[in-house]
């Protein structure tokens, strides 16, 4: 049966995944300069280790039948490495052939870039998840590369999803290395870090339906699987054949899983995860709510204020422009207490509630008003006389002008205070308590269109 993973249903692009693209590239160039060397490297070596053994066995054959050494190959080498063994001309052969095998050994691909349990380098923590033995070693894993490494760099961004790859990739190693103290077997590929976004997609995307290629015998089609059921099946099986692996490397599979699954999970349960979204969502250029006014939305739900207007103040910061967050903004600093907040949001708010909230308006500036150490601005004030015409509010309206005749004498909202208040006792059947409002509007300013409306309105 031949089954293969094809998609899934996060697989989607907004922008080009460069981190994958170079982690891809790395491993194909990697590939490529080792298929132009490994030939005649594994000749080289061949051939050396051909004649070496030859000599270990000649040697060997002639101390086994003395009963002078044990027959184990690799004891024989040590000894015979150690002048204890053979004569003068063995023991100078087997130094010059030993020399120059585990200098070929060393020229080979894997084994200056693979880890090694018995000598780990530390550059070999990197560079192992970029080689590969074989290509169809390297197809399989840039395979998986595709279908999780983009899902992952898609969500989480470039750079934090290449610390996922690049540090799952070390515990992969460290995994590998832990069930193979003291081997020379050197480990390659990019499987133990891919193993590494496969548990962080499980952590992620549970849900998301793996569709698999299927062939037997005649037979072919596709099907759909839940990652939720297929990657802990996978992760199972990479934890069964530990005790059997050879030549495919599961403890190291299993360990960047289990280190992708952890690390993905606690970043979604403390909440990082959606902001690592958002950052991702925001460089794509999508058009995104802010997650600190969300947050601040969803606190206010539950009563918790306090928290809300941090969280309202910094969304506020970010984007002074959105009526939608001053609003929420002047709410929550109005439920607090907090009026130096109020009136500054105040200025935007009050434009727009007080034709449609007037006594919205009214409410929150009587509200200010009892907190002589917040200052009010002339359009803020001015607002609030919109409003004060609007319901009919003289009292409201006389305020107002008390505070503009203090504060804001010379500006041309006071004298429109004074025409709100002589057309508020006009309303009321009270011409001659609107007459003295309208001559201190010519008196004040007699060159305005203020004044040329109050002197039509006193001579009729």
């Amino acid at each position: 049966m031949f089954l293969i993973p094809i998609g899934h249903e996060q697989h989607r692009f907004r922008r080009l995944p460069w981190v994958t693209i170079a982690i891809a590239a790395i491993c194909v160039v990697l590939r490529i300069q080792a298929c132009s060397v490994e030939d005649a490297a594994k000749r080289a070596f061949l051939d050396t280790a051909r004649a070496r053994y030859d000599t270990l066995r000649l040697v060997g054959a002639e101390c086994v039948r003395k009963n002078e050494c044990p027959d184990d190959v690799d004891e024989i080498a040590s000894l015979l490495r150690d002048k204890r063994i053979g004569d003068p001309a063995q023991q100078e052969l087997f130094a010059l052939l030993d020399a120059n095998y585990h200098e070929e050994l060393a020229a080979l691909p894997s084994r200056r870039l693979g880890v090694r349990p018995a000598e780990v380098k530390p550059l070999s923590l990197i560079t192992y998840m970029f080689a590969h033995g074989s290509l169809e070693h390297l197809l399989g894993n840039l395979l998986i590369l595709y279908l999780m490494g983009v899902a992952i760099e898609e969500r989480w961004g470039r750079l934090r999803f290449l610390a996922l790859y690049l540090v799952g990739g070390v515990v992969s190693a460290f995994g590998y290395i832990a069930m193979h103290l003291g081997e020379q077997t050197p480990l390659v590929g990019a499987s133990g870090a891919l193993a590494a976004t496969m548990g962080a997609f499980l952590a992620l995307h549970a849900t998301a339906k793996i569709r698999f290629f299927y062939f037997v015998w005649i037979a072919k089609g596709t099907f759909e699987v839940p990652a939720w059921i297929v990657l802990p099946l996978w992760f199972l099986q990479q934890l069964v054949s530990i005790e059997f692996e050879e030549g495919v490397a599961y403890s190291a599979h299993a360990a960047g899983f289990a280190f992708g699954l952890v690390v993905a999970g606690v970043i979604r349960v403390v909440g990082l995860d959606r902001r690592f979204k958002h950052a991702a969502d925001v460089a794509s250029g999508e058009d995104v709510e802010d997650l600190d006014f969300e947050d601040a939305e969803q606190l206010a739900a539950r009563g918790a204020n306090e928290a809300a207007l941090t969280k309202a103040l910094a969304a506020r910061a970010r984007h002074p422009d959105r009526f939608d967050i001053t609003e929420l903004t002047h709410t929550l600093a109005r439920r607090t207490g907090d009026a130096t907040t109020v009136a500054a949001c105040a200025r935007h708010t009050f434009a727009r509630w007080s034709s449609r909230e007037p006594a919205r308006v009214l409410d929150d500036y009587r509200w200010l008003a009892a907190r002589r150490d917040v200052a009010l601005g002339e359009d803020l004030l001015d607002h609030v006389l919109t409003a004060a015409a609007a319901r009919g509010d003289l009292d409201a309206a006389q305020d107002v002008m008390r505070r503009l005749f203090a504060d804001h004498r010379a500006g041309v909202r006071y004298v429109r205070a004074l025409w709100v208040i002589a057309e508020l006792h006009a309303s009321r059947g009270r011409p001659e308590a609107a007459a003295p409002f309208l001559r201190r509007i010519v008196e004040e300013q007699p060159d305005s269109v203020w004044a040329d409306r109050a002197r039509e309105r006193l001579a009729s």
